[in-house]
């Protein structure tokens, strides 16, 4: 009995302490920020913009590991036989297809931007290790937090961004309300 009194008054102590624990602060980033998330790149899937070919350059590197292939769409000449160049629009241009290795990596997500539209590949996983330093400033009501996160499961994609298994230094500001600690957002 007088172990679990002593273990309420403990918990009771330490959630009303102004002091951001390293407890508190890890479970506000991992559920603020989501770890384990996946770490992702948005790469083009087709291009009508007058930019194309840097775009076949850059899906060569993809095609040559078996991630995706590619060809073009619509007609590159007009009837009078020269090119036609169409800003904004896009009448010709390159597209390009996961392939079956490649849909293992697609998250789901596709945007477009004028002539041009994007999916969102992962690149790897990143997963919480622990904090590794509290700086509090009582007098504004913030702390200063280093912790650190792990990149791992590096997929195809990933290895073509030259990205390796490591460890990586984060920082994240605190910000004290009336009803505890909240992860200051970056506008």
């Amino acid at each position: 009995m007088k172990q679990m009194l002593l273990f309420f008054l403990l918990v009771f102590a330490t959630s009303c302490s102004n002091e951001l624990s390293r407890y508190n602060a890890k479970d506000l980033l991992i559920r603020e920020l989501g770890y384990p998330q996946n770490e992702s790149k948005r790469i083009i899937i087709k291009d009508g913009s007058v930019s194309k070919y840097f775009t076949i350059k850059m899906w060569s590197k993809y095609k040559e590991a078996g991630l995706l292939t590619y060809g073009d769409y619509g007609s590159p000449q007009s009837s009078s036989g020269f090119s036609k160049v169409t800003l904004g629009g896009d009448s010709y241009g390159f597209i390009a297809e996961l392939t079956t290795e490649g849909k293992k990596y697609y998250l789901g997500n596709e945007y477009r931007s004028g002539p041009t539209d994007y999916i969102d590949v992962k690149l790897a996983n990143l997963e919480f290790v622990e904090i590794t330093g509290i700086k509090s400033y009582p007098e504004n009501n913030s702390a200063f937090v280093k912790y650190t996160i792990k990149r791992t499961n590096i997929t195809p994609f990933g290895e073509l961004q030259d990205l390796k298994e490591e460890t990586i230094q984060k920082t994240a500001n605190f910000e004290k309300y009336d009803d505890g600690w909240r992860l200051r957002k970056k506008d």
